[in-house]
């Protein structure tokens, strides 16, 4: 089992690092309109392919081969052989929702997502979500598919990755490995800067950490089939069809929607994923709701319990016996106060929602019973922002610099 989940690993790695650069080129030949099929206890969505009819062809004949190949399609399903893709979907949900909702199985569900995340002249890659659950979440992989004849790469066509060299970049790239010839799952999560990629591992599927890994580290284990097949520079994804219909009225939902003060994410803008410092990192869902920090998940971090307010913002969570935070906004969303076990801070925001002060109150050390807490105040300067307008690089009144690297969904 563990050899399977590493070759899987390593077609995952294959494919995304080599997505990192960025062109002006305007996506030729292929948009993609979003579908989606919902049963009682079944969800289908995938990107459908439109356009240039050689190469629709090409990566429809690629996500019937996906489809085909799903857990939830080979264990509790069937899927047509013709039609076309709205179609094959129907079908799939109508055959797979009835064993689902049987109850045999227990209270599960089904979902399988199919979402194109990277396009060039040669190659197409989907982000697919696979699996039958009951608690968590499904599995999630890529799988590449190719324009030029539809098939699915396989390893041999991407990496000669072995376990061992799985293992050497771990303990090169990571902080105190443990268990590192367990590992079962390695991969990036998305390009991070121009020439690095975010790279996770995992053991029994659980997170054990996550760096930037320089790509020239990386691309040795790409075969020479991999390399002419993504050394072209991607370009970007064309809108859906369905966005594209109405632009003027869908860039302002989301220009609104992105505003700071969405969800849990107070200042930073955007459809941020993933923020990373040196030492912390917080990642986020689509909603803009904090869901881990540092790679655990809230709920296990405060399994006392998570309350959140009317606009479904974190307010209280309760870590069951070992403390608790809490959280106090303004009017605008923006967070003015967090604290954890009577520590914390406070923090006051220019018109533009920025962090431009922030007060942090320290306890006195355990069994200091005469200390008084102490109190540090912090103004900041921003140096640098991305595309989106958060800061990545920000100095307080001393002089200290503060980076940090934002991904996106």
């Amino acid at each position: 089992m563990k050899k399977n989940f590493i070759k899987l690993a390593a077609i995952m790695l294959g494919a995304m690092m080599t997505a990192c650069g960025s062109s002006d080129k305007a996506a030729e030949g292929l948009t993609f309109e979003t579908y989606e099929k919902n049963g009682d206890a079944t969800f289908i969505k995938v990107d459908i392919p439109q356009g240039d009819e050689q190469k629709v062809q090409s990566v429809t004949t690629a996500i019937r081969e996906i489809m085909n190949g799903s857990q939830i399609v080979k264990e509790f399903g069937e899927m047509k052989a013709d039609g076309t893709l709205k179609e094959v979907i129907d079908s799939c949900v109508q055959s797979v929702d009835p064993v689902i909702t049987s109850g045999e199985y227990g209270p599960i569900q089904a979902l399988l997502f199919i979402e194109n995340s990277y396009l060039s002249d040669v190659a197409a890659v989907f982000d697919v979500s696979d699996g039958v659950y009951g608690m968590g979440s499904p599995d999630y992989y890529e799988r590449v598919v190719r324009l030029s004849d539809g098939h699915i790469m396989t390893l041999d066509e991407l990496t000669t990755i072995k376990t061992e060299d799985l293992e050497a970049i771990v303990r090169n790239h990571f902080e105190e490995p443990d268990n590192v010839n367990l590992i079962d799952s390695f991969y990036c999560l998305m390009p991070a800067t121009a020439d690095s990629c975010r790279v996770k591992w995992e053991i029994s599927r659980a997170y054990r950490g996550d760096a930037l890994i320089p790509l020239a580290d990386i691309e040795q284990y790409l075969t020479p089939e991999a390399k002419e097949m993504f050394k072209a520079t991607p370009i970007p994804l064309q809108k859906k069809q369905e966005e594209a219909e109405n632009d003027t009225q869908e860039e302002a939902e989301v220009s609104e929607a992105y505003l700071p003060g969405r969800g849990d994410l107070g200042e930073l803008r955007g459809p941020v994923k993933e923020v990373k410092y040196a030492e912390w990192s917080c990642t986020y869902n689509e909603q803009g709701q904090l869901t881990h920090e540092n790679g655990q998940s809230l709920k296990s971090i405060f399994p006392g319990g998570i309350t959140r307010d009317e606009n479904g913002r974190l307010k209280d969570c309760n870590a069951d016996g070992y403390g608790s935070r809490s959280y106090t906004y303004n009017d605008k969303g923006l967070p003015t106060a967090i604290y954890e076990s009577g520590e914390g801070s406070t923090y006051v925001y220019d018109d533009d929602g920025y962090v431009v002060e922030e007060t942090t109150t320290i306890a006195p050390e355990m069994g200091d019973d005469e200390g008084e807490p102490e109190t540090i105040k912090s103004r900041y300067t921003i140096v640098e922002k991305d595309d989106y307008g958060n800061w990545t690089k920000r100095k307080d009144q001393d002089g200290n610099v503060v980076t940090r690297t934002i991904t996106y969904y």
